[in-house]
């Protein structure tokens, strides 16, 4: 009887096969997690991934891997209504004056001044205003976290549409929190191969000579990295593609990104 450390190298010796481009050998190691659990519905989704095929007549539960509906975060309860208005106080409802008073007195109207100190004076209410928020502004509970299942289910709806950077993103975030989770690598693994291959169009050849197309000031207003900025340091107009990634110290992958990222910003173009 065969270990589930047995199962685990094979998957694992597929996944770095996978992330090396070598397809045919990650499916011979992924097929032989087979001969030992036929059921493994983990080695059967990573087979269809690298282009493989494999027989699911067989009966299995249903896989841990299928992509979950992505479940919406609850949103917040209703605010109550805002409190009725308070009743303008300087309304008050007088008689009208009678014809001797209009004669006996004729005032002249006030500088603009005097009318605002004594409106101040008039209006004892005003200070009443309150300066803090309304209590049902106060009272609105935050947005909860999403959980691990709801970002995991996000990622896969993700690599499902083949937007692999956002679902590299999120499972990065859950690696933080669950670096020995066996799934997630093998998703954010194929995520990774097939978003390289998405540069790699994205860029062309490699023989091509970029240069920078933007001026310094609005260079500043891309808030470029430390990264971004180093590789676009090297862009002088005599240096290929071939040559930034001689020089970059990065992997392939990262500097591929960041060219990648400097074209769809338009500051360097070929």
């Amino acid at each position: 009887m065969h270990s589930n450390s047995e199962v685990n190298k094979y998957l694992e010796e597929g996944l770095n096969f996978y992330g090396l481009g070598k397809f045919k050998q990650a499916i011979e190691c992924w097929k032989k997690v087979l001969e030992i659990d036929p059921n493994n519905s983990l080695a059967k989704d990573y087979i269809e991934s690298a282009g493989g095929t494999v027989d699911r007549e067989t009966a299995k539960p249903p896989s841990r891997l299928e992509v979950p509906p992505v479940r919406t975060t609850k949103p917040p309860p209703p605010s109550p209504p805002p409190p009725p208005p308070e009743p303008d106080r300087r309304t008050k409802v007088t008689a009208p004056p009678t014809e001797p008073d209009r004669e006996a007195k004729v005032i002249s109207p006030p500088p603009k001044p005097e009318r605002e100190d004594r409106f101040r004076r008039e209006m004892p209410f005003s200070k009443e205003i309150p300066e803090e928020p309304l209590p049902h502004v106060r009272d609105v509970p935050p947005l909860p976290e999403p959980d691990l299942e709801d970002k995991l289910g996000l990622a896969k709806s993700f690599f499902a549409e083949n937007q692999f950077e956002q679902a590299m993103e999120i499972f990065e975030s859950i690696l933080q929190e669950e670096p020995d989770n066996l799934d997630v690598q093998g998703y954010y693994e194929m995520a990774r191969s097939q978003q390289l291959k998405k540069y790699k169009s994205e860029v062309g050849d490699l023989s091509q000579i970029p240069r920078v197309s933007k001026s310094q000031s609005e260079i500043l207003q891309q808030d470029l990295d430390h990264e971004e900025g180093f590789i676009l340091s090297l862009v002088d107009g005599s240096l290929e593609y071939n040559d930034l990634f001689s020089l970059s110290n990065m992997d392939d992958f990262k500097t591929y990104r960041i060219i990648c990222r400097l074209l769809r910003q338009g500051i360097i173009e070929v």
